[in-house]
């Protein structure tokens, strides 16, 4: 499906493409569709589909050859990013090493959505801590941590470009965090997230908002994280319970 302006219909075409050809849907040393099937298929022009695959053949996804057609090359060399998945304590914990760059570490008036997730009054503003976490050279996810003022004095910056803040919270403040409510969407990437996680207007990108409750069901940080759809996926185990042939069973989801 193609959505409307101002995401080019080239570029929407491109990475529909290039995720059948990473997916192994169209297979290494296979012909690629002709631009007349993808004309067919997308029911747009050919100046578009040869655009399209013209930023494939560049990022050496595909191989043009007068006379021979297209094909899927095996990026001669390249190494597709290590797709990661879970909680980035986790992720820490199994050994990946990550570096963080500190973009903003202050007090703001956040949007409205963030002052009701901490049960914020009108003249009460929390730190803001925007960070763009790496894993090795690339950019991985783009961070807004907000966390109430009577949490605050107690975090410094050298610390948040060293730890999560949830390790902040449970090792330096000693701090007893019970449970968090998170909410995760697909979006696409503006001007701003685009240059710093280094990927194109309008890539695919994962949202994710969660609020942090400690065990006096208090909220002591709201967080807004963006991932890089092609470096980060969120995988859950599904266990079916109370099932029967009314077909009223639930499921009972958990991280993997």
């Amino acid at each position: 499906m193609l959505f409307e302006d101002p995401i080019p219909l080239y570029y929407q075409i491109e990475n529909i493409l290039k995720e059948r050809v990473l997916s192994g849907e169209y297979g290494i040393g296979e012909l690629f569709p002709t631009e007349v099937n993808l004309c067919k298929e997308f029911n747009v022009s050919r100046i578009t589909i040869r655009k399209a695959l013209l930023s494939l053949a560049q990022d050496g996804l595909i191989i043009r050859r007068r006379g021979k057609g297209t094909t899927v090359t095996n990026l001669l060399g390249r190494e597709e990013p290590t797709r990661l998945t879970g909680f980035l304590e986790d992720i820490i914990a199994i050994g990946i090493k990550s570096t963080v760059k500190l973009l903003a570490f202050d007090f703001v008036k956040p949007p409205k959505v963030v002052m009701e997730g901490l049960r914020l009054s009108h003249d009460q503003y929390p730190l803001r801590v925007e960070k763009v976490r790496y894993i090795g050279q690339e950019p991985f996810s783009h961070v807004v941590n907000f966390v109430p003022p009577w949490i605050t004095e107690k975090i410094r910056p050298e610390a948040v470009q060293e730890i999560p803040m949830l390790q902040i919270f449970e090792r330096d403040l000693h701090m007893q965090i019970a449970k968090g409510l998170q909410c995760i969407w697909a979006v696409i990437s503006d001007t701003k997230l685009s240059a710093f996680l280094n990927v194109r207007i309008g890539a695919p990108l994962m949202r994710i908002e969660r609020t942090v409750y400690d065990v006096r069901d208090r909220p002591v940080e709201y967080v807004v994280t963006h991932y890089r759809g092609d470096r980060y996926s969120y995988s859950v185990s599904l266990k079916r319970l109370l099932a029967n042939t009314k077909g009223n069973g639930r499921w009972l989801v958990s991280q993997t």
